[in-house]
């Protein structure tokens, strides 16, 4: 499944369950945008495509969405028990981590038991 079949398949997902607004970013400058531009409920983030380094992502969390649950896919070679640490260093918490290729109904599990709807 190429990213953006990805990109709409999560978005469908997630208006299906009630989300009304869903906001895309597609690389750094569009996501830490998003970060600074209001509440966020959830953040889905794809390790091994973070430019910068995951660190700095999670600062930012930290620092404008810290009460937001996160949800990470994790490239090869990535480890999401490594990310989930660091994450709880900054006291964000991980809500899932999936192994890409991820399975959609463990996906949508996940986000039933985390969505603010």
């Amino acid at each position: 499944m190429s990213d953006d079949e990805e990109r709409a398949l999560l978005t469908n997902i997630l208006s299906l369950l009630g989300n009304t607004t869903v906001t895309e970013a597609t690389n750094e400058q569009k996501a830490f945008s998003a970060l600074s531009g209001g509440k966020l409920d959830m953040i889905f983030l794809r390790l091994g495509h973070l430019e910068p380094d995951p660190q700095q992502v999670l600062g930012k969390i930290f620092a404008t969405q810290s009460d937001a649950a996160l949800f990470v896919f994790s490239a090869e070679g990535f480890s999401c028990d490594a990310f989930e640490k660091q994450a709880q260093t900054y006291g964000l918490r991980v809500a899932g981590c999936f192994a890409e290729p991820f399975s959609l109904s463990a996906l949508a599990g996940r986000i039933v038991d985390f969505n603010p709807q």
